[in-house]
């Protein structure tokens, strides 16, 4: 807590606030036993952005705030960070009692991936200036990261080695214990708590070494006594951060739902994302109140809880006692170094940091996920964390845009010998049922695909515009990239409309214009396999009066065997694909290499 508290740009005991009631109020109001509410790096490093910029401005209103003391100041960020606290609280409230937590489904793990591992880099960054002992310029906006490594760069001579020194033999030995206590875990049954260990020891020396009057070394100092008392968030500031309220719950609620439905998959247990919502919600209004940032998962924390088993929300009763009992107890670190807590930190995002790893593995996997995830990462570490997550979602919604415009539609055909319907005609042993097309179109229908949807099925039937109706059964010289001889025998065209999970007016009418240009070229059109919510807006829609009910169909086969029967006057049961549905003539069979089967 103490760590976050200061990557936050605020006091050290703010983190212990942070990381005690959001835990306490969880118990109540969640529904994930494993997932642990408080501190989190990203959302500490988002606040103390917006705290930095916020004192600025604060600063420069008045020639009289400029003279405010150290006290003040610290009142002053700490009011901002609750207010930004209180605004997420009731963000994330009203989402969950609107039930909006559908829009997880719009933040993809490319998309986080590259945002937190961006993030990490400015993390760190912050604590440079804690590695070093040195004062640089808190920055802002675009390219901060730049302007405050040019900083750093200028005052590298002005080094305090001891913090330094200590800075790195403290990651030296936490990444060391971080290898080591797995291991330890195996031999012994438990781990090792070097945080725990590290503090103490360092807090003694600190204290009877005198770190800070000697060595020039920057120390925690005073922690107030006991809990504080309630106060109310400055409400003046909301206005000013509303960009950074609304950045702040759109990362709490995709890093903690997506940590508690990881929980649920490995546990086997639903989770109610519009339930979670709310219990982040009263979390962070409830914490408000006390000094708090906004609080988030913890992942490590989260992880040891299902590692030690946690079954039941009582879980968080043992870590809320001892942070009480720290709150009496905190006066203790005063003397702790605070170039230890950077240590910490950096060690903490390790893993974000890793996630560079997993960047080949996703340009072998989806290249549009690759773009989302450096594109994000990019923009994160160069611009802004704001930024970053409005690039993020930007990307991440074009990717769905490009991806309506490359659907392909593909025929479905019947395997030779076998009453199988496959999709594909690039199969060996496989031909077209007789007189029949079967188009299968792989997505939604709506403004932005229309178009493809038509384009689809004309190149993968024939396009009936070309063909005029009295002439229709004579063309027989027309270029194959238009209609065959094959094309020519066509009489019914079905559409299996399975994956029309949606359709909108536009894509309504997309459809009756297509059934009208092949009624006029003579071609019947049957629908199949219908969604339900689709049927119900081709009701609203008016669709019927053009094309009548009996044309629709529960399965693709139905609809086979209705047309045959209606061209051939022959009961469904004496057909099988192997009679009436072959062709006369032999099919082809090319691309030997794709020829393994896929029942559709």
């Amino acid at each position: 807590g103490l760590a976050y508290g200061l990557l936050a740009s605020m006091s050290p005991v703010s983190g212990f606030y942070t990381s005690f009631f959001p835990v306490l109020i969880y118990i109540f109001f969640g529904t994930c036993p494993q997932i642990s509410m408080g501190t989190n790096s990203v959302t500490a490093l988002i606040t103390a952005a917006m705290v930095e910029r916020e004192v600025d401005v604060y600063l420069n209103q008045d020639d009289e705030n400029t003279t405010l003391s150290t006290e003040e100041h610290v009142d002053y960020r700490e009011s901002v960070a609750s207010a930004s606290a209180f605004g997420s609280g009731m963000l994330l409230l009203l989402m969950g009692i609107f039930r909006v937590g559908f829009v997880t489904s719009y933040m993809p793990s490319s998309f986080v991936g590259g945002f937190t591992a961006g993030a990490a880099v400015h993390i760190v960054t912050s604590q440079v200036k804690h590695i070093f002992h040195i004062k640089i310029r808190t920055h802002a906006g675009v390219g901060k990261i730049i302007r405050t490594y040019s900083d750093v760069v200028k005052e590298i001579p002005k080094t305090n080695i001891a913090d330094t020194g200590l800075c790195i033999l403290s990651m030296g030995v936490l990444l060391l214990f971080n290898l080591l206590n797995p291991k330890i875990k195996d031999w012994r049954g438990y781990e090792v708590p070097i945080n725990l260990i590290m503090i103490v020891v360092l807090t003694l020396f600190s204290h009877f070494l005198d770190f800070g009057p000697v060595w020039g070394m920057n120390t925690v100092g005073e922690v107030p006594f006991g809990v504080p008392a309630p106060t109310l968030p400055r409400f003046t500031v909301l206005p000013n951060i509303v960009s950074d309220v609304v950045a702040l719950t759109a990362i709490t609620f995709a890093m903690t739902i997506s940590m508690a439905m990881l929980m649920a998959k490995i546990h086997n247990y639903d989770v109610d994302s519009n339930k979670e919502l709310i219990a982040y919600g009263l979390c962070n209004l409830g914490s408000s109140f006390f000094k708090c940032q906004v609080s988030s998962v913890s992942p490590p924390r989260t992880m040891i809880l299902s590692n030690t088993g946690a079954e039941t929300m009582l879980n968080g009763v043992p870590t809320a006692l001892f942070l009480f009992i720290m709150f009496f107890a905190g006066t203790l670190l005063k003397s702790l170094p605070i170039a230890y807590l950077a240590a910490m930190i950096i060690v903490a995002v390790k893993d974000l940091l890793l996630q560079f790893l997993t960047v080949p593995k996703v340009w072998k996997v989806s290249k549009a996920d690759f773009f989302v995830w450096t594109g994000t990462w990019l923009v994160t570490v160069f611009a802004d964390l704001p930024w970053g997550i409005i690039t993020g979602m930007s990307i991440s919604i074009l990717g769905l845009v490009i991806n309506n415009q490359v659907i392909e539609g593909s025929l479905i055909v019947c395997a030779n010998n076998e009453d199988l319907l496959l999709r594909g005609e690039d199969r060996m042993f496989v031909h077209q049922p007789k007189g029949i097309r079967i188009f299968y179109f792989p997505s939604q229908l709506f403004f932005a695909n229309a178009e493809i949807f038509k384009k689809q099925l004309f190149q993968n039937v024939f396009d009936p515009t070309t063909v005029h109706a009295m002439d229709y059964q004579l063309a027989e010289d027309l270029s194959s990239s238009v209609m065959d001889l094959e094309n020519a025998e066509v009489k019914c065209i079905i559409i299996d409309c399975s994956a029309i999970t949606y359709i909108d007016m536009d894509g309504v009418n997309m459809l009756k214009m297509v059934i009208i240009l092949y009624r006029k070229a003579g071609i019947q059109i049957l629908l199949a396999r219908v969604p339900e919510r689709t049927m119900r807006v081709f009701e609203n829609g008016d669709f019927f009066s053009l094309l009548p009910k009996s044309c629709v169909f529960h399965d693709v086969e139905d609809a086979m065997y209705k047309e045959q029967e209606t061209r051939y006057g022959v009961s469904r049961l004496s057909l099988t694909f192997s009679t009436v549905l072959m062709p006369t003539n032999e099919p082809s069979t090319v691309n030997v290499q794709n020829a393994g089967s896929e029942i559709f």
